[in-house]
């Protein structure tokens, strides 16, 4: 809800284990001025806002509308790091500090607040006509093996949305190899795909670098990686300069 400046004024919910992690964080926390916070032992998805939750009590959460929505704290297992990605939770944090964790609350805010702005604004839509990409197609492995035959370098946008007349463009992803193999990786985490084959793997980096840039999606927490000594350069910024 906003505060009288203006600004917004976030719940975040902490549930974590750890009474001096918690309470520390939350006084970090209403510092900012732009918190509400709430210490609970069962976090509640349908509350508006952000949850701080352990790794090990993801499960009941995993088939949340917004991954985003959630911190997770882990112990750094890989195939728990795995899971957690696949199934949307990008904002995943080691618990030796809980200060790492106040970090990764001020990066999930900036996305929440953005997607709150896009939901209220028109929503970003991609024609696949002007952008060159195929689809939309519903992402479950046999269709994925339907659509994308060819073992080629490619590039691809998901939408995570049930809106059936529009495409939102929630991620954007590319594969230097084998797009069919990387698509695989994100079936049971978004809705639907589009895709396109490149004939190398620069243009596929430099095709993500522009899709990246145009649609600001909330999967993509950072820049497109081109591959080390590479030498390639995003055609849109100058973070390779």
């Amino acid at each position: 809800m906003p505060r009288m400046d203006g600004l917004a004024v976030i719940t975040v919910q902490l549930a974590i284990s750890n009474t001096l992690s918690a309470y520390s964080l939350r006084d970090l926390l209403l510092r900012e001025g732009e918190f509400n916070v709430v210490i609970v032992d069962r976090p509640d998805p349908r509350l508006p806002g952000l949850i701080v939750v352990e790794a090990g009590s993801v499960g009941e959460l995993l088939n949340s509308e917004d991954p985003t929505r959630f911190i997770v704290i882990t112990r750094g297992d890989t195939d728990e790091l795995s899971r957690l990605w696949r199934a949307g939770f990008h904002f995943v944090v080691f618990d030796e500090d809980f200060r790492i964790a106040y970090i990764a609350i001020l990066a999930a805010k900036q996305r929440f607040l953005a997607t709150m702005r896009q939901q209220r604004e028109s929503p970003m839509h991609l024609q696949g006509a002007a952008s060159g990409l195929r689809g939309p197609f519903t992402l479950s492995d046999d269709l994925v093996d339907q659509e994308v035959s060819r073992r080629s370098a490619g590039v691809y946008v998901l939408d995570d949305s049930h809106d059936i007349l529009s495409f939102h463009v929630a991620y954007v992803g590319s594969s230097n190899v084998d797009v069919n193999n990387q698509l695989h990786v994100h079936v049971g985490a978004y809705q639907r795909f589009m895709y396109e084959y490149c004939p190398s793997p620069r243009v596929a980096f430099e095709k993500e670098c522009s899709l990246f840039h145009d649609f600001e999606s909330q999967g993509n927490l950072l820049h497109p990686r081109r591959p080390s000594q590479s030498g390639w350069q995003c055609p849109r910024c100058r973070l390779f300069a």
